[in-house]
């Protein structure tokens, strides 16, 4: 039997970011044992501590002290050492992004948050389609697909919630610091989230985008697709009356909003950032996208 492991971490943020996503990569348990001395090399050899780990945000910023008077061609030359050993040991990548825009404008009339999930929640419940997706198409001996997360996230209990109402086995949560894998799904949720807001794709994510892998993005026509299949009221429903809005099979959890602020028209919109028009000028990645 072989365990296949996804590891996934997120990107954005609900409140202050244009977006939410969910991104990592799947492999076996043996490639994974086979990537952790490997990655920690190639930190090591550039005088990474370890205790630190890589963090993308932290590598991409100019004043961290870490990366300082580090040469253009070094970085780029250590990033893609990295992506090599990401697309060298797993079988797959998985992304989705949750444009906020699209999310608060629907928000607003229906009960999204409360009948479907927040952003963060429905990302990761899009990501265990995709991996049964792939396993329907390659895991033909059903041998186990985990799911571990980056511990610490906002809206960690909303996503455990999303995935037990929807029948996925329950996930793992660890610290990036202690599993480099989940450095990895770093490096790709930040790369997938600097696409989105910046309408641009680096060569970087260019190359990975090389590597088998799904990506999608929760917009505000699925978002609307999926109110009506939950049957999520509309918010005007709501006035006046004492109604608590429940999950299905979750029956004494009542559901509250948090997320109250209007969408605004400042916002990246789900219609100006769609994968198509990531993968335009590259042409689609190979695999299942």
């Amino acid at each position: 039997m072989t365990d296949f492991i996804a590891y996934l971490d997120d990107g954005g943020h609900p409140v202050d970011q244009d977006v939410v996503l969910v991104a990592g990569w799947l492999s076996t348990e043996d490639q994974w044992l086979l990537f952790e001395p490997e990655w920690k090399k190639a930190l090591t050899d550039h005088g990474i501590p370890l205790e630190i780990g890589f963090h993308m945000t932290d590598f991409e910023c100019a004043d961290y002290k870490l990366y300082q008077g580090w040469s253009p061609d070094r970085k780029e030359r250590f990033l893609f050492r990295l992506i090599n050993l990401l697309r060298t040991r797993t079988r797959m990548f998985f992304s989705v992004l949750v444009p906020m825009y699209d999310y608060r404008k629907v928000n607003e009339k229906i009960t999204v948050e409360e009948c479907v999930g927040k952003p963060y929640a429905v990302a990761g419940r899009i990501v265990g389609a995709q991996l049964r997706h792939w396993a329907a198409q390659y895991n033909k001996a059903n041998d186990p697909v985990v799911m571990v997360f980056e511990d610490g996230s906002l809206h960690k209990g909303d996503l455990m919630d999303v995935l037990k109402r929807d029948g996925f086995p329950k996930p793992a949560f660890r610290d990036k610091k202690e599993v480099v894998a989940l450095q990895g799904a770093d490096l790709l949720a930040w790369e997938y989230f600097n696409a989105f807001r910046t309408g641009t794709i680096r060569p970087s994510l260019e190359y990975i985008l090389g590597h088998p892998g799904m990506d999608g993005k929760y917009g505000e026509k699925e978002i609307l697709e999926t109110c009506q299949i939950a049957k999520a009221p509309p918010r005007e429903a709501l006035i006046g009356h004492d109604i608590k809005l429940f999950f299905h099979n979750q029956k004494k959890k009542e559901r509250k909003r948090t997320l109250h602020e209007s969408a605004s028209e400042t916002s990246v919109k789900g219609a100006d950032r769609t994968v198509e028009s990531f993968l335009k000028d590259i042409g689609p990645a190979k695999g299942e996208r």
